[in-house]
């Protein structure tokens, strides 16, 4: 489960315990849990974000760049902060079927996060040649529509309403 921060949330000394007591509650294994922060949100680093972030980190829930290539961060920034992925920003997904330069972005967003360790995620596929263009994760609407919280238990688990 993809969850978006705010930097409001980031701002907040206790955040991390927040989320151990939240996982605690729901008893979501860490592991299940990505929070996705976009660029911009990063644009005023400061060590206490920093801390934060590893505590998030050291809790076992992954870190996600949302929306890579349209916000603020440097290149060299991957490196220093604690991600497990970077999402590729739908603005680059959309072309990669017909436009090359569009393509070889993509590629070589790809290639730096796998050098660095790192999943991508494409954002906004529409198309199955676009998820198999994509390397490793893909969300958007060759999978599914945007859904009311109600209504995706249904979606993914269709046959236990049914049982009941």
């Amino acid at each position: 489960m993809s969850v978006n921060l705010t930097p409001r949330q980031l701002q907040q000394s206790d955040f991390a315990q927040t989320v151990r007591d939240v996982l605690d509650e729901t008893q979501l294994p860490p592991h299940l849990l990505t929070l996705e922060l976009t660029e911009s949100s990063l644009a005023r680093e400061t060590d206490e974000m920093m801390q934060r972030l590893w505590a998030l980190r050291n809790l076992g829930v992954g870190l996600a760049l949302s929306d890579f290539g349209t916000g603020y961060s440097s290149l060299s920034s991957l490196r220093h902060f604690p991600f497990d992925s970077v999402k590729i920003d739908r603005s680059f997904v959309e072309g990669i079927d017909t436009d090359a330069d569009q393509a070889a972005v993509v590629r070589a967003i790809v290639t730096l996060a796998h050098a660095l360790r790192m999943k991508t995620v494409g954002d906004g596929v529409e198309s199955a040649r676009q998820a198999r263009r994509l390397c490793d994760f893909a969300q958007g609407d060759q999978f599914a529509r945007p859904m009311r919280a109600e209504l995706t238990e249904a979606w993914l688990w269709p046959d236990i309403g049914r049982a009941a």
